[in-house]
Parts: C-alpha cells; sequence; structure tokens
C-alpha cells in the first residue's frame, strides 16, 4: 500500500492577472507540533504548514496569505500592483512545489512587498514579518532574524496604536504581550518589562491564563537581564596598588572615624537568613508597579526583596515597639496596622 502523500494541490486565481494555478498545501493530518517559543513561533516535526502558507503567483509574483490570497482586490488597486510587480524582479522559484527555507523565505518577503505595495493594514505587515523572522531564525541567520524583529515591533506598535480592541488575529492583550517578547528578544529590557507589566495589571488578562503565565515568567527574565546589562555597563574601579609591607612604626595615628550623622548613610547591617514569602496576585502586581516607576523615573533596578525590607523599615520607624496586639487572623492584624499608622500620623499633625 502506498503511503499517502503529506501534501496536496490547492487550486488559485491570482486576483491581480487573472493566472489560474495550483499551490501544495499540507495535511493537518500530518502536522506534528514539537514546541511553541514565547513569541508565537511554532516548531514542527519534518513539515512545517508556515512554510507553506504564503502563495505566489508563478506569473506575477503576487503573493498574499493562504487565507487572503483569493480575496477580490478593487480594480484600480490590481492595476496599481500590476504595474508595480511588472517593475520588480523576483527570484526564478518553484513556489508551487515542495520549498526549502530559501524558497520559504523567499514567499514572505514577496508577500510582505505585496502588501506594502497595496497599503495594507499595519497588523497584516506586522504578522507578515514576524514569520519572516521565525524563518530567518530557523535559517539560523542572527542578523536577518533580527532586521525582521525590529520591524515588526515598529509595524505591531503601529496597529496597538490605531486599534482599540484587537490586532489581526489577536487580542489586546495578546498584542500587548507579543510586543514586549519582541522587545525582550531585541534586548531592550526595560521596555519589555513595562509592557509585560502591562499585560500582567490587565483587566481581563484573566481570561488569558496562558498569556498572563508567559507574561508572568518573561517580565522575571527581562528584569533579571537588565540586571546583568546595569551591571555590565557600570564601571569598574581599580583596586588600590597595595603597600609593601613594613616592619616599623607609623610615624602618625589615624584618627578614629567621625561619628555618624543623620546626613550620613546607616551602619552596615548583615543579613542573618531569608524567609520563603506567598504573595497575592495584587501585591506582587503592585510591588511590580513600583519595579517599573524606579525604572521609569530614575533607571534604577529594585527587586521585591529590597521593596519588602524598605517597607518593613519604614513601618519599624513609625511604629517602634508599639505593636500590635489585638488581632487573630492576618485581616484583624492588617486593621491593627492601618490604626497604628494612622494614629501616629493624627499625633504628628
Amino acid at each position: 500500500m502506498s503511503q499517502v502523500s503529506p501534501f496536496f494541490d490547492r487550486h488559485y486565481t491570482c486576483p491581480v492577472c487573472s493566472m489560474k494555478f495550483t499551490s501544495l498545501s499540507v495535511r493537518s493530518s500530518r502536522v506534528y507540533v514539537q514546541r511553541k517559543e514565547t513569541d508565537f513561533h511554532t516548531i514542527y516535526k519534518d513539515i512545517s504548514p508556515l512554510h507553506y502558507s504564503i502563495i505566489v503567483c508563478p506569473a506575477c509574483h503576487y503573493a498574499a496569505s493562504q487565507t487572503g490570497f483569493n480575496q477580490p482586490l478593487p480594480a484600480k488597486t490590481a492595476g496599481q500592483l500590476s504595474a508595480a510587480l511588472a517593475l520588480m524582479s523576483a527570484e526564478k522559484l518553484n513556489y508551487g512545489g515542495e520549498r526549502d527555507l530559501h524558497t520559504a523565505l523567499a514567499s514572505f518577503q514577496l508577500a510582505i512587498r505585496s502588501a506594502q505595495l497595496r497599503k495594507a493594514p499595519a497588523a497584516e505587515i506586522a504578522g507578515l514579518i514576524l514569520g519572516a523572522a521565525w524563518i530567518a531564525r530557523e535559517q539560523d541567520a542572527k542578523d536577518l532574524e533580527k532586521t525582521y524583529l525590529e520591524q515588526a515591533l515598529r509595524f505591531y506598535l503601529q496597529a496597538y496604536q490605531q486599534s482599540e480592541h484587537s490586532i489581526a488575529n489577536m487580542s489586546e492583550v495578546q498584542a500587548a504581550y507579543l510586543i514586549g517578547e519582541l522587545y525582550l528578544r531585541l534586548d531592550q529590557y526595560n521596555e519589555a518589562v513595562n509592557w509585560f507589566n502591562h499585560v500582567i495589571s490587565y483587566h481581563n488578562v484573566k481570561s488569558y491564563p496562558a498569556i498572563e503565565k508567559l507574561a508572568r515568567d518573561e517580565w522575571a527574565a527581562a528584569r533579571e537581564e537588565s540586571r546583568k546589562q546595569i551591571l555590565a555597563d557600570k564601571p569598574v574601579e581599580e583596586e588600590p596598588a597595595k603597600q609593601p609591607l613594613s616592619a616599623e612604626k607609623p610615624t602618625q595615628e589615624t584618627a578614629p572615624a567621625p561619628a555618624a550623622t543623620g546626613s550620613q548613610s546607616a551602619p552596615k547591617r548583615h543579613m542573618n537568613g531569608q524567609m520563603m514569602l506567598g504573595l497575592f496576585n495584587d501585591q506582587t502586581d503592585w510591588i511590580m508597579q513600583l519595579v517599573n516607576q524606579a525604572y521609569e523615573q530614575n533607571h534604577v533596578l529594585i527587586n521585591k526583596e529590597q521593596i519588602l525590607r524598605s517597607l518593613l523599615d519604614a513601618v519599624i520607624q513609625i511604629l517602634g515597639s508599639n505593636l500590635p496586639e489585638s488581632f487573630t487572623n492576618e485581616t484583624e492584624l492588617t486593621r491593627e496596622f492601618i490604626t497604628l499608622l494612622q494614629q501616629h500620623n493624627d499625633t504628628n499633625r
């Protein structure tokens, strides 16, 4: 029994030059997903439908996605495209047969060109450019991938600013996440943190649990990379030259250090242990807002532990030994803290 081919022919009619032709498509039964990357790129085993997702007319080289190719164009637009495409060269490849990575990338390049010529929406162009970036990644063409990612980000930002609810086939929260992910892949960590935080604090994010988890994970990754970048950019102070040892006594005694004043830094404290804390989502979100504010206004990286220690220091300084007493649970303790802090505020007015 002969094995069924993973491909079948689809029939198309070019909306620009009316050429009738066929192009291979992948049978859904032969599609095997291996994994999905954080920018929505899907890695397939053996055959990738992505490589066959762009249809190219063999006559005039008009190209568009499978879903959009057969859509009729206004006569004026078709005429303008026909004239423009006739003046442009295109690589002589068999776009209707089996495609290698080179042919797949060339098909996306033609689709990007066609979309720009017919003044397609920014979101459509962004999606095509991102697809080209994915194939460049599969080719391990890092510089080309980066170029496409930069262009895709520019068009996605434009589409996001123009749209109120959705971008192409993505919701607003999905698009915001993707923008953050593109910033992260382009090593623009502060921008990535801001966009991921926007996703996490989105009012309807609970309707997208997978996106929320991705955003939280990538937010943490962006923060860590930003911290490494700050440390790497910090100038390294040269160590003072070591003085040779001498058996002679110094001719002058070293003056004692002056006592600390209010304007000087407090004596350095040492940590004597760590505590594992479980926080609620609204508490984590509030802390992340403070982290982002430090980024945006002062270009300073501060972490969750530093924020929590600062809060404890502030409460300790205000309350001192005036501790809550009448509580039996966390909610009552919170109320007692609020009451004590309000009393302190009223006393100092």
